[in-house]
């Protein structure tokens, strides 16, 4: 690590009381990839309801798209 003289410790850093929206910049790589609720938050316990919320729907999906991934990869 090289060292950086002025730097300067501050814990209060990261915390952000108003957040109006979330910029994500998504490199697609390969085709077929998608993303789909996404959930941004600073509790395990909400994320882990909103798992058990849409899990079943991405699973549907996810199956729904194995089986014709021949024909969307085509178009």
């Amino acid at each position: 690590m090289i060292p950086n003289p002025n730097y300067e410790k501050d814990d209060t850093l990261y915390h952000c009381k108003h957040i109006g929206g979330v910029g994500i910049e998504v490199w697609q790589v390969t085709s077929g990839t998608f993303f789909d609720n996404i959930f941004v938050g600073d509790s395990v316990e909400e994320a882990n309801e909103h798992k058990k919320l849409y899990w079943k729907t991405i699973e549907k999906e996810r199956k729904m798209y194995e089986k014709n991934k021949d024909k969307i990869e085509k178009k």
